[in-house]
């Protein structure tokens, strides 16, 4: 029986994805990361969609300027509702991996990227900045749940499923503007 409270069990690592950035011991390679039962149902969960059926990521490590750069793959079976009929769409995902990871400032290093001011010209095809870490261990679980969160459709629709066409001729028959419409063509 475990003795951990709630909050000590939202702060455990997900896939346990990591590695070491510094000391004698550096882990620069290989990573790989094949989810179990238990965290497919976690993952579903942080996700807010119905299942995740597989989930597997291939990761490199490279040293890369003052950092290291992740590279690889993630593959991953989902089943979100659809938008319409709330019937599980299932969908296969193939997602590349890049990104870089920079030890965080001090004295002699940079402050990191900021956000764009409102109305600041940002070039959408620009390499996103670094990720920033603090420690010995850099954890690659938020970018494999953020990387498998932005390559979902963000809309899944089941096969055959449509709003039906009476409906929105009903709506324009009976809402706002056919009541506006009445007011001035009595």
């Amino acid at each position: 029986m475990s003795n951990k409270t709630e909050t000590e069990a939202e702060t455990q690592p997900l896939f346990g994805a990591r590695f070491r950035s510094s000391g004698p011991k550096m882990d620069i390679g290989q990573v790989t990361v094949r989810a179990g039962t238990a965290e497919l149902g976690k993952l579903a969960g942080l996700l807010g969609i119905s299942g995740v059926d597989e989930f597997r990521a291939d990761l490199e490590v490279h040293p890369f300027s003052e950092g290291f750069k992740v590279t690889g793959t993630l593959q991953a079976r989902v089943q979100q509702a659809c938008v319409i009929s709330l019937e599980p769409v299932p969908e296969a995902i193939e997602a590349k991996v890049n990104r870089v990871f920079m030890r965080g400032r001090g004295p002699d290093r940079p402050a990191p990227a900021r956000d764009p001011k409102p109305g600041e010209y940002v070039q959408p095809e620009r390499e996103d900045p670094p990720d920033w870490f603090e420690s010995d261990w850099v954890d690659l679980d938020p970018l494999l749940v953020e990387t498998l969160s932005l390559s979902m459709n963000p809309y899944p629709r089941a096969p055959g499923a449509s709003v039906k066409s009476d409906e929105s001729a009903d709506a324009e028959s009976n809402g706002a503007f056919a009541a506006l419409a009445k007011l001035k063509n009595p």
